[in-house]
């Protein structure tokens, strides 16, 4: 792993004047243990964690999002859709395209990691004045210096203007994303997206791509392709037949309320009912 500065937030030991060739790589051992164990806090890699592709019918708004990330110029893209749609199953199926040589994915995201980074992450435990902007340093540094793809969900979050601490992280992401050093996903709902309209200075440094909502008889589908991981997970004490699947794509139409969406509401259904 490539050192960057400060990423453990700990001021270096002082092991003297000389502490001679064996010390010091002693020293960085320890230090890229560090950085390797602060990463693991604050960011989830996908790349690891996804073991299983269960997304479906995404080819197109995948190929839009390759697009963004390698282009020269604003190499970061916003998903927006409703909530329930599938915009984090996107990036997760990216992810997984990667570490799997798909031939979706191009030669220049080839190598790359995906890492969510969750806003709660950054802000748990930051109370002391300064710290919480040293660690939004150090994860860009972090991927500026690594092939790294970082993954924001829920991006509005950073843009309300009644959250000082929230919005401290915005105002120091949008240089970075102007220069073009880093590429970041980031998704917020239609309905949040109102809060990145109002931020011209944010908004022209994304690329915009709409996630729409699955018809039902890719929904169907979807049911199909989980059908069996499902019942895995549930240790294989249930079976899942086809009239089951139509069922729950039957009755999560006719009881979603307005804020679900396919396929989220149709999965959530079938798992409950496990």
């Amino acid at each position: 792993m490539t050192k960057f500065k400060d990423l453990s937030g700990k001021s270096p030991s002082p092991f003297g004047n000389n502490p001679g060739i064996g010390g010091l790589h002693a020293m960085t051992i320890q230090q890229q243990e560090e950085d390797e164990d602060y990463i693991e806090e604050k960011l989830n890699n996908l790349n690891e964690k996804i073991k299983i592709d269960l997304t479906k019918f995404r080819d197109k708004e995948i190929e839009k999002l390759v697009s963004a990330l390698i282009s020269k110029k604003k190499s970061n893209a916003l998903l927006v859709g409703d909530a329930g749609v599938g915009k984090t199953q996107i990036v997760e199926s990216l992810a997984y395209k990667i570490e799997n040589n798909d031939p979706l994915i191009p030669d220049t995201l080839k190598d790359y990691t995906v890492y969510e980074l969750p806003i709660v992450n950054l802000v748990a435990g930051n109370g002391v004045v300064g710290s919480l902007e040293e660690d939004v340093k150090n994860i860009i540094e972090f991927a500026k210096n690594e092939k790294v793809i970082l993954f924001i969900d829920e991006i509005h979050q950073i843009l309300s203007k009644n959250d000082s601490v929230n919005n401290k992280i915005a105002q120091i992401l949008k240089p970075e994303l102007a220069r073009g050093e880093i590429k970041v996903i980031a998704a917020t709902t239609t309905q949040e997206s109102r809060a990145i309209e109002n931020d011209p200075a944010f908004k022209r440094r994304f690329q915009k791509i709409l996630i729409n909502e699955l018809t039902k008889n890719q929904t169907l589908e979807v049911l199909k392709t989980a059908r069996n991981d499902m019942m895995s997970f549930y240790e294989n004490k249930i079976t899942i037949t086809d009239k089951d699947l139509n069922w729950f794509l039957k009755y999560s139409e006719e009881y979603k309320d307005s804020n679900s969406h396919r396929p989220d509401s149709a999965l959530t259904l079938m798992d409950r009912t496990c």
